[in-house]
This record gives C-alpha cells, sequence and structure tokens, in this order.
C-alpha cells in the first residue's frame, strides 16, 4: 500500500476540498485527484462524496479514513524514534507554536533555554494545537505551545499563563473613536469573525463557546481560515471580533484594539508526551521557572509545581 496515496486522502478529509489539500501538500490538484482515485480503486469503491460542499467521506472512507489516520501516525512515531535511536548525538529541541504566539515572554523563555543549553540548536515549527499533538506522538517536535485545551491520554499540557482578551474592531467604529473599553454587548446583532485553519477544534471554537456562554448573539458569523484575512474584513468595516491582547503586535490600518470591560481570558498552554523526561526537557521548564513576564503584556508565567504551572496571578482588563 502506498503511504503518500493514504497521506492524500486523510489530508483531503481534514481539509474538506482537494484544492485546499493540494495548496497544503505543495502540489497541484490534477495528480492529486490522481491519487485518489487509484486508492479508491485499490480499495474497491468510492471514498469520498465528491457531492458535498465540503467534501465529506462516504461509509467506507470514513472507516478508511481511521484506519489511514493511524497508519501514518504509526509511520511517523517508527521514523522519529528510529532518527532518536541511531542519530543520538543530534543535540535538538524542536518547539511547535501557533502562528503569531511567539512574541516577547515566549522569547524570553526561549532565549533563557538557549543560555542554559548553548549546545543546543532550537528548531521552532508554526502549527496548530491539534497539529502539535499529532507531530508530538509522531515525535517531530518534543513541546507544543498553543491555545486550547487538549484532552489526550498520552500528552500532558502546562497552563503556562492566562491572556486576557480584547475587541477587535474598525477604526469607524463609534466606539472605537471613543477609546474607551467596550462590553461584549457590543458584539450582539453585529457581524462577527472568527478565524480559524482547518484542524478543529481551534482557538476560534473556544471563543465561539465562550461568547455563547455569555449570551453574546452576533447576528452572523463569519468563518475565515487566517487572522489577516480577518483584519482585512474588519479594516472594511465589514465585522468585528476578539482576540488575545498580545494580537495588537499585528497591526494594520483601519484596526482598532479596544480593552474589554469585561475579564476574559483565554490560556496558553504547553504539550508535551507524558512519558518523556529528557534532560533538554527538564531544562525547558527551568527556563519557564526562571522568566517571569512583564506585567505590561497582562499576562503571567506561573511557578511551577510538580509537572504543572498555574496562573499566579489572574489578569485584569486593562
Amino acid at each position: 500500500m502506498d503511504l503518500r496515496r493514504l497521506k492524500y486522502f486523510v489530508t483531503v478529509v481534514e481539509l474538506g476540498s482537494f484544492s485546499r489539500a493540494a495548496a497544503h501538500l505543495c502540489i497541484s490538484q490534477p495528480p492529486l485527484s490522481q491519487r485518489i482515485q487509484e486508492l479508491e480503486n485499490e480499495m474497491g469503491g468510492e471514498l469520498i462524496d465528491r457531492r458535498s460542499r465540503p467534501l465529506k467521506t462516504t461509509v467506507a472512507g470514513a472507516l478508511i479514513y481511521q484506519q489511514a489516520k493511524e497508519i501514518l501516525q504509526r509511520t511517523e512515531q517508527m521514523q522519529g524514534y528510529a532518527q532518536r535511536m541511531f542519530h543520538p548525538e543530534v543535540n535538538v529541541i524542536k518547539i511547535g507554536f501557533v502562528s503569531a504566539n511567539f512574541h516577547a515572554h515566549l522569547a524570553s523563555v526561549v532565549r533563557r533555554f538557549i543560555q542554559l543549553c548553548p549546545e543546543v540548536e532550537v528548531q521552532v515549527v508554526e502549527m496548530n494545537s491539534i497539529q502539535q499533538v499529532e507531530a508530538l506522538r509522531a515525535g517531530h517536535i518534543d513541546i507544543g505551545i498553543g491555545r486550547i485545551n487538549v484532552v489526550a491520554d498520552d500528552i500532558e499540557q502546562i497552563t503556562l499563563y492566562q491572556e486576557q482578551l480584547i475587541a477587535v474592531l474598525p477604526q469607524t467604529h463609534p466606539l472605537a473613536k471613543r477609546g474607551c473599553a467596550v462590553s461584549l454587548a457590543t458584539f450582539n446583532g453585529g457581524r462577527f469573525i472568527i478565524y480559524t485553519n482547518q484542524k478543529r477544534p481551534s482557538l476560534a471554537d473556544e471563543l465561539l463557546a465562550r461568547l455563547v456562554s455569555l449570551d453574546v448573539k452576533p447576528q452572523r458569523v463569519i468563518e475565515v481560515e487566517q487572522y489577516d484575512s480577518a483584519l482585512l474584513l474588519i479594516a472594511s468595516g465589514y465585522g468585528m471580533t476578539v482576540a488575545p491582547a498580545s494580537a495588537r503586535m499585528i497591526s494594520m490600518p483601519g484596526i482598532a484594539y479596544i480593552p474589554l470591560i469585561e475579564t476574559l481570558t483565554i490560556p496558553m498552554v504547553m504539550f508535551h508526551r507524558k512519558e518523556t523526561r529528557s534532560r533538554l526537557l527538564q531544562q525547558f521548564f527551568t527556563a519557564l521557572d526562571e522568566v517571569r513576564i512583564d506585567a505590561a503584556c497582562a499576562n503571567t508565567v506561573s511557578e511551577p509545581q510538580g509537572d504543572s504551572l498555574e496562573p499566579a496571578t489572574q489578569p485584569t482588563g486593562s
């Protein structure tokens, strides 16, 4: 069985589109479609319902998808183990980061780690929280740092700190012109823009769940794939959103970042494999322990207690 066909099939299913999958895999669409057709011929029937939008699996395809994911994960895990076994001299720590989260205080942790382990090469890979869990299992990264809590028996997570959410409004919005903190009620009856890549659950799902729990009811929810796309729509006056306070580092003409009256926070979480207790990982924990977050960022790094870090203080609205 061709593992590449399985990888292509899994990618199409998860992204729900041949064009998205082709772009993600850095290939053109015709050879991708051909590989999927070859897999279907090998399996003896259709695996993807091409009439659905987004694309969905057939009943048989759903079963093959689960099996294919397990095969790919085990193959990647075997490759990771083999590399560590046959190349133990390679002193590298690989860290997965959620996009746009590598800002001042996390950079300080990495900087301190480099001071503790100057002989170690640090590699940073951009991926969302769900992708980080998969990469940890496959041995592709050693540590993941993301925005959402992931429940997995083989993955341990550590809450680094809580970050205050802020409103992102068009500069032309009357409340933005006032320059005062706004209430979550601002989003009632309007267009609320969420930004998410295809892997779910995502930060967008977390934000929507929090808003629903607070009885915030936008008239319409608009989904885009990237935060930059959300900013473009907001700058044009087409909607609003909320974002972590650190998003203020990403500026765009026509955008206003406004504090919320309500204290609404999301965690920054670190993931690692439960069975992993390497020297490098312990040194990374030490770096986390020694770094203190600047209060101006409205974040806190907690004191370690055993294998977990609890927020030292709860942030307040800025």
